[in-house]
């Protein structure tokens, strides 16, 4: 209780000290009012928007010009017809890294439950048999749920940032939002998804103390 109050605390007053730090940091650079539409557009983003339009007809480059009445200026975007697309195709990326993320979860727990079945047999009228089946299958089932853990990570880490340059977002808050979306979900899961089962399943499974399940 001592604990989750003192995380409670610590919470508010991180987030509220971070706010003033963050108007500090907006004041001393003098970005205090700043507005989206005065952010420029990234670069990479100017560069592809115009080698595609020096490659296409006049009528057609209407669609990649607007008029930006706050700055009163001509600006590049990108059609819906070609983001949307490239956002959908990301999206069904990162479900699918989900899904495997989730896949590979399940193939650890039935091999921890194939190998406590199999090493329980094995040392069956040994002493202390069935809890150094349970260490044994604890330390590897981790280990391997570890090094997937830190492969799939590494893995989607370039897959994002592969995907978040070809979607070809105009701003660089547009950019680094996109990629801090992606990059939260799948580590979200993929840290956490056998805590959530530890936390909200296991105990369904194997029951408790005074009322196991085997």
């Amino acid at each position: 209780v001592a604990f989750a109050i003192f995380m409670a605390f610590w919470a508010v007053l991180f987030l509220e000290f971070w706010k003033r730090r963050q108007f500090k940091l907006q004041y001393d650079w003098d970005v205090l009012g700043y507005e989206a539409a005065e952010e420029r557009a990234r670069p990479e983003f100017e560069h592809k928007i115009k080698n595609h339009i020096s490659l296409t007809s006049e009528k057609k480059q209407k669609k990649f010009i607007i008029f930006n009445e706050v700055l009163n200026r001509q600006e590049y975007i990108q059609p819906a017809s070609w983001f949307w697309p490239k956002f959908l195709s990301s999206t069904s990326i990162l479900f699918v890294m989900v899904l495997a993320v989730l896949g590979i979860f399940l193939g650890v727990l039935f091999y921890r439950i194939a190998i406590a079945g199999l090493l329980y047999n094995a040392l069956i009228g040994v002493s202390g048999g069935p809890s150094v089946a349970d260490i044994i299958v604890s330390i590897t089932g981790a280990g391997i749920q570890l090094i997937f853990i830190i492969v799939l990570n590494n893995i989607y880490g370039y897959l994002a940032l592969v995907l978040n340059n070809w979607e070809l977002h105009r701003t660089q808050t547009e950019y680094d939002d996109s990629l801090t979306t992606k990059m939260y979900i799948f580590q979200f899961v993929n840290f956490y998804s056998s805590i959530f089962y530890v936390a909200f399943f296991k105990g369904n499974f194997t029951g408790y103390p005074g009322g196991y399940n085997r």
